[in-house]
């Protein structure tokens, strides 16, 4: 398929949308392979982005082998995570934490406040 667009759904509210410029279903349905500009985007403004993505019913996950970037904002600015291998839910974090099987890379762009 051309074109991929992929709202993904919480509780009947949408929660994330994945978009690329092709895909395919696989195994009856239970993964969406994406590639070529694949973005995963979350209400909250997360943003994960990598040149193919995978999702995955049963995990209920998102997942690539491929060089991933996660970007996280939040109120003094945006941490950025780089990696291959990570694994990440359809809100873009995990209860357990980023899984990431391979070295990355954390920046953070924002203000760090010291305590006085």
């Amino acid at each position: 398929m051309w074109g991929v667009r992929l709202v993904m759904y919480e509780d009947d509210i949408p929660a994330s949308m994945l978009t690329s410029d092709s895909g395919e279903v696989l195994e009856d349905g239970g993964f969406l392979r994406a590639w070529g500009d694949a973005r995963v985007e979350t209400t909250e403004g997360r943003i994960l982005t990598s040149p193919e993505l995978v999702w995955c019913d049963s995990l209920d996950s998102f997942m690539t082998d491929c060089l991933a970037v996660l970007e996280m904002p939040d109120s003094l600015g945006t941490t950025y995570i780089t990696g291959r291998g990570v694994i990440l839910d359809r809100t873009l974090g995990s209860a357990a934490g980023v899984d990431v099987r391979e070295s990355f890379t954390a920046v953070y762009s924002g203000e760090v406040r010291l305590e006085e």
